[in-house]
């Protein structure tokens, strides 16, 4: 039985784990036409709005791709992305994996510090931040949105840079001579808003990896608190865990 009615889970998630399964098996393979809607409908039992939602997230991670007069065809997914384990940004950590990242600035500008920043930055409320906006892009493919706060003292003028292309961590080092030596990371599941689910191509409610970073220079001093978005089905964490002496 595909669907049943007893699971906990959405009937969009059982379908969609029933089609992802025949393509992980090999059932269905690449180049593949897969049922239409009104045949996943009769399969199914279940109406078109879980059918077309399964589809779209399956879609969405590029596991299928829809041809305008054609049909619905398997097709080779994305590769799974991986948080980089060491201290390493986004455009960097992308290069070194063969990928081609690019971002797209939504913000750049010169703002107060509001309190919860201030504290992160161990500066006053009120003292200049500047604030980065940006959405992350792997292969034109939109992955993650990213608001970075940056204590304006130690990067003067930092807003006139490009940062389209330009990386941050390259920039904090190599301009202003800032030696990076250690960032603190909060990781927590939330679900995406509507502006946020719009720039990520993904459906309002879909789960995200919410990421915290505050990173910091020699001497233990908060230069940029960060706070991101990514992708729940573009990205997963792996984790190497060693056992301690006992």
């Amino acid at each position: 039985m595909i669907v049943s009615r007893d699971d906990p889970r959405p009937i969009y998630h059982q379908i969609r784990e029933y089609i992802l399964k025949q393509i992980t098996s090999g059932a269905w393979q690449e180049g593949d036409q897969i049922p239409t809607e009104e045949e996943l409908c009769q399969m199914t039992g279940a109406s078109r709005t879980p059918v077309r939602r399964a589809l779209e997230m399956l879609v969405s991670a590029g596991y299928i791709e829809r041809i305008p007069g054609k049909g619905t065809f398997v097709t080779r997914p994305h590769p799974p992305l991986r948080f980089p384990t060491d201290l390493r940004g986004f455009t960097e950590d992308m290069r070194s994996r063969g990928f081609r990242p690019t971002s797209r600035v939504l913000t750049s500008e010169i703002i107060p510090a509001t309190p919860e920043i201030a504290e992160r930055l161990r500066i006053e409320p009120g003292d200049q931040v500047f604030h980065l906006g940006r959405l992350r892009l792997v292969n034109s493919d939109p992955v993650g949105l990213e608001d970075a706060y940056l204590n304006y003292q130690l990067c003067p003028g930092i807003e006139e840079r490009d940062f389209s292309q330009r990386s941050l961590y390259f920039t904090l080092e190599r301009e202003y001579g800032l030696r990076l030596a250690y960032a603190r990371r909060t990781i927590r599941i939330v679900k995406l808003e509507v502006r946020e689910g719009r720039l990520l191509m993904s459906r309002t409610g879909e789960p995200a990896y919410n990421i915290q970073d505050i990173l910091y220079r020699e001497g233990d001093i908060p230069i940029s608190y960060t706070n991101s978005l990514f992708r729940w089905d573009r990205y997963e964490l792996s984790l190497t865990l060693l056992r301690g002496n006992t």
